[in-house]
């Protein structure tokens, strides 16, 4: 399987295509218990690149970009629902130049 979607509460799921519905379902996660501490994040990895792209429950908008090895970690701050849908169709559609152009500040954030 190409990509690994991770859910906030654990699940996993793989597949080789992430259809807008799964990615749609996925970030609806971003607006649920926002306040759920313990379950802030979830996740795609695209194993063929080795990216993955990390977004935050909340309101800071908060995304993060890492390579598989964990060598280079990024973030971006501030985002809109729309935008990190827009980066994550970058990461799935092989976009990985395109995605890695935006304005990535070093860390985690």
């Amino acid at each position: 399987m190409r990509y690994s979607l991770n859910h906030r509460w654990g699940d996993c799921t793989e597949a080789d295509v992430v259809t807008d519905e799964q990615l749609d379902a996925l970030l609806s996660e971003l607006t649920r218990d926002i306040e759920d501490v313990e379950h802030p994040d979830l996740w795609i990895t695209d194993h063929e690149s080795g990216w993955s792209l990390l977004a935050f429950a909340g309101d800071a908008g908060l995304v993060v970009l890492e390579d598989e090895a964990e060598t280079t970690t990024q973030h971006l701050r501030g985002l809109t629902p729309d935008t990190i849908r827009v980066l994550y169709v970058r990461l799935i559609s092989g976009q990985i130049d395109l995605l890695c152009q935006e304005d990535w500040q070093p860390g985690y954030g």
